[in-house]
């Protein structure tokens, strides 16, 4: 199934992404764009909680979570699949290194 059908919400509501196996797709909202970056999780909640995920500062805030629940799925699949969807979509960040920010010196 497209990721463009898949269940999905803006990225300010991350916290009700289901506590379950799966891949995500972060894309501008209404799909219009390319995909900006594509992951997997073993807990899709957790992986977005707070502000730990690697890649937040480098979403805009009109993102929107696409996500595909993988229920009984083990991590070397979901490492399979999430390999196979950045083939397909060539999401942008993806293919860069995260941003650092350096701590200001008092």
């Amino acid at each position: 199934m497209t990721p463009l059908l898949w269940p999905s919400l803006p990225i300010g509501l991350r916290a009700l992404l289901p506590a379950c196996p799966g891949v995500y797709v972060a894309r501008p909202w209404f799909g219009l764009g390319r995909p900006r970056y594509v992951g997997m999780s073993a807990n899709l909640r957790a992986r977005w909680a707070g502000r730990a995920h690697h890649r937040l500062r480098d979403l805009a805030w009109h993102t929107s979570l696409s996500y595909q629940r993988c229920d009984g799925w083990g991590a070397r699949d979901l490492r399979h699949y999430e390999a196979w969807l950045i083939r397909q979509l060539r999401p942008a960040l993806n293919s860069t290194s995260t941003t650092r920010r350096t701590p200001c010196a008092a």
